[in-house]
This record gives structure tokens, C-alpha cells and sequence, in this order.
């Protein structure tokens, strides 16, 4: 039989059981939202490191990863930052294990899109921004992004539906109004391509490259005051681009204004020498002008840069 005293100490042992007990798990409760606090601590660090500082973003999204291996956020900026040191494998890796974890997250599938792009995988590439596109319908990147793809195996016709549906969600796209005028321009829509092109100068107007693609168009078109003028303001932005002076000077041949062209030719020359067809177009010019002893020492130097030699 068993006394008072001892039944006491029974019960007094299983209290402090008990009590031990509670207090462990809470303890290992506290653990968890510790280590989980302090991966979510290395996450934001690594959000804060400077843009260029890649080293810094993989080491901290490296701890948030070690110390919560389910954080498919920390692995897609890892992705993102090995992505942006050209190691795509490793990109792709990241990537892949966040779509595990997070299936349903657009982000992953573009950015290993992107990886996939970078790999010249496309068929793996449309694959993911394609859904990306099922889990994220209204975002212009996306489709922005897959419309290049399909631009590089030459399914100009996808492309041109993704820039249209890039620009209906984002009216101000202007790279979206630049490509798709690329694509109307290879297509010979002309027409398109100008009004393409005069959107993204309105969005941008310090693009010396719309201007210049513009004018090319404006002079296939026939358009060639327009062409010239948009030479020009493309030279305004970039004086100094050897080539878009070559171009203008075509046009101006064409009115025909061969002194102006002269002056272009010759600015071309003095930005880059060694460009034959630059010293053939304006020896044709002195040609037309009678100077033909200027003539024939730029065709003597044009075939001196093209390897030929007067007998």
C-alpha cells in the first residue's frame, strides 16, 4: 500500500514532467519562428544589396536557403542573380525548385524562361513563358519577352500578336511599339512600321535609333524630306555615328544634292576611314560634280581598303 508521502512525490514528479515537457516544445516552437525570422532576415539583405553586387545577393539568399530550404522566393532571386552572372545552369536550377515549391508562381517560370532563352533552348523557353503567361495573363513582359522568342525563330506573325497584346496592357511599352515596328518593317508593312516608330519616338524622344529607323522607312516610302530630317535628328542625338550619315547622304543623292551629299560622306570618312562603299558613294558624287581627280583618288583608296591593287 502505497503511503500519502509517496503518492505526493508521484504526483509531484509528473507535474515537473509535464511542465518539462510544455516548456521543451515551446522552446522547439520558438526555434522554428527563430530560424524561419532569421531566413526571412538574410532574404531582405540580400534584396538590399547593391544591383551590381551579385557576390553579396547569392550569399544572403544562400543563408535564406540554408536555413528555410522551402523559400521558393529566396530561390527564384537566386536564380535571378546567377542569371545576371551568365551561369544559367545554375539559374535553372534555383528556378526548378522554386516551381516545385511554389507551382503556381509566374515569376519562376518566366525568369527559367529567360535561362532557357539564354541557352538557345526555345522550345523550352516558349514552353515556360507560355505558362507563365496561363498563371499571369496581365503582364506585359511576359508576353513582351516570348514575342522575342518567337522573333528569333522567325515566327513573325506570334510575335506581333504578343508585342499587340504587350502594348494593350501597357499602352506605354515603348520597346513593344520599337520591336513590333522591326516586325512590320522585315514583313515590308512600311506603313505600320512608320506609325510604330513615331509612337515609340513620342514615348522616347531621345532614341536616336527610332529616328534612324524611321527615316529608313520614310525613305523606302519615298518620304525622303521626312527620311532626312529624321537623319538629322538622329545625328543631333548621336553626331557621332559614322553610318547614319552615309544614310542621309543617300537620300540627298536622290533629289539630287550630290554637295550635300558630299559633306555627309565626307563627315562619315572622317568618323571611320576604312569603310570602302563610304569613299565609292562619294567618288560618284565628284563624278557627278566633274571633279574627277577626286573621284578617282577615293576609288584608288576604296580598293586600297577592299585589298585591291592598280596595275
Amino acid at each position: 500500500m502505497i503511503n500519502k508521502l509517496a503518492r505526493r512525490s508521484i504526483v509531484l514528479l509528473f507535474l515537473m514532467f509535464v511542465v518539462s515537457f510544455g516548456v521543451s516544445g515551446q522552446n522547439k516552437k520558438m526555434t522554428e519562428e527563430q530560424r524561419l525570422a532569421e531566413a526571412k532576415k538574410y532574404y531582405e539583405l540580400g534584396k538590399d544589396c547593391a544591383e551590381t553586387d551579385l557576390d553579396c545577393q547569392i550569399l544572403n539568399f544562400s543563408k535564406a536557403i540554408k536555413l528555410n530550404p522551402e523559400y521558393a522566393d529566396a530561390y527564384v532571386n537566386r536564380g535571378v542573380a546567377y542569371d545576371e552572372k551568365g551561369d544559367d545552369d545554375l539559374a535553372i536550377t534555383d528556378y526548378t525548385r522554386a516551381i516545385k515549391l511554389k507551382p503556381n508562381d509566374g515569376d519562376a517560370f518566366y525568369n527559367r524562361a529567360g535561362a532557357y532563352a539564354d541557352k538557345n533552348q526555345i522550345a523550352r523557353a516558349l514552353e515556360d513563358y507560355t505558362t507563365a503567361i496561363k498563371l499571369n495573363p496581365n503582364d506585359a513582359d511576359y508576353f513582351y519577352n516570348r514575342a522575342s522568342v518567337y522573333d528569333e525563330t522567325g515566327d513573325r506573325q506570334a510575335a506581333v500578336a504578343d508585342y499587340t497584346r504587350a502594348i494593350e496592357i501597357r499602352p506605354d511599352y515603348t520597346n513593344a511599339f520599337f520591336n513590333r515596328a522591326l516586325m512590320y518593317e522585315a514583313s515590308e508593312d512600311y506603313e505600320r512600321a512608320a506609325a510604330d516608330y513615331t509612337k515609340a519616338i513620342e514615348l522616347n524622344p531621345v532614341d536616336p535609333n527610332a529616328f534612324l529607323n524611321r527615316a529608313a522607312v520614310y525613305h523606302i516610302l519615298g518620304r525622303n524630306e521626312e527620311a532626312i530630317a529624321d537623319y538629322t535628328k538622329a545625328i543631333d542625338l548621336n553626331p557621332t555615328d559614322a553610318e547614319t550619315y552615309f544614310k542621309r547622304a543617300l537620300v540627298y543623292i536622290e533629289k539630287p544634292d550630290h554637295e550635300q551629299a558630299i559633306k555627309d560622306y565626307s563627315k562619315a570618312i572622317e568618323l571611320n576611314a576604312n569603310v570602302s562603299r563610304y569613299f565609292y558613294s562619294r567618288a560618284a558624287s565628284y563624278s557627278e560634280l566633274g571633279e574627277k581627280e577626286k573621284a578617282a583618288a577615293d576609288n584608288r583608296r576604296a580598293r586600297e581598303l577592299d585589298g585591291e591593287t592598280d596595275n
